[in-house]
């Protein structure tokens, strides 16, 4: 029996299948491509002539009730412990890079005496600090979402960014404005709020370049799928 290799115009027609069930992510259409596109040379070699048509279908329904989905799930979950591995390793790198740390550090403290610019005088008085923690809030969000404008459109759904831009950024942004809002109220007789707030600065500050440089690699990854697809897809 002859070994069946799908050519370009038949890989094509199988990308199209996928992507009519819904599969538009580049790095998991070619996950699913890799798995489907066997089973459908397998359906072809055990009936020389099956057309392509009838051996796709016949290849999905091997794949049972849920079809693609468990692939999806399964190259999602991976996708989240790579880049949860890369993230750690990014922020790592940043922590033992002595010019990072030092100027976070002095950027931490020049922050904190924005943060005590304002007086305390009474409970009535804990507003002026507020602005300045919000800021601070409103521009880590901000650098979040500046990051994830600059990824290609195409790649924005993607596993692997994903993977990387929920480091939980927006839970990290709901909680630090609390946190805030609970902290600018307090005086400084012991220096708590300024060691707080330069804390909570220089860990945004971390976890910003961080995912900066993690997305970088979600974004390489994901570019030399989409350039894979884009060859096989043109004409």
């Amino acid at each position: 029996m002859d070994k069946v290799t799908l050519n370009r115009e038949q890989l094509q027609e199988v990308v199209a299948y996928i992507e009519r069930r819904g599969f538009k992510d580049p790095l998991v259409l070619v996950e699913i491509l890799d798995h489907f596109a066997c089973k459908v040379e397998e359906k072809m070699e055990a009936r020389p002539g099956m057309a392509l048509g009838a051996a796709i279908v016949a290849a999905h329904s091997d794949f049972g009730p849920m079809g693609f989905y468990p692939l999806r799930k399964a190259f999602e979950e991976a996708a989240a412990k790579k880049y949860s591995a890369i993230f750690n390793n990014e922020r790592k790198l940043l922590l033992k890079s002595p010019l990072f740390v030092l100027l976070t550090i002095v950027l931490s403290f020049l922050f904190t005496r924005v943060v005590l610019f304002f007086p305390f005088r009474s409970i009535s008085d804990w507003y002026p600090r507020l602005p300045v923690m919000e800021v601070l809030c409103w521009g880590y969000l901000a650098a979040q979402l500046l990051l994830i404008s600059h990824v290609p459109r195409r790649l924005r759904g993607s596993a692997v960014v994903k993977a990387v831009t929920p480091n939980t950024f927006l839970f990290l942004f709901i909680s630090t404005s609390t946190l805030s809002r609970l902290l600018v109220g307090l005086p400084d007789e012991i220096g708590t709020i300024s060691s707080l707030a330069g804390a909570l600065f220089f860990y945004l500050v971390l976890d910003v370049f961080s995912t900066k440089n993690s997305l970088k690699h979600a974004i390489d990854e994901g570019a030399v799928v989409d350039n894979y697809l884009r060859r096989l897809q043109s004409a």
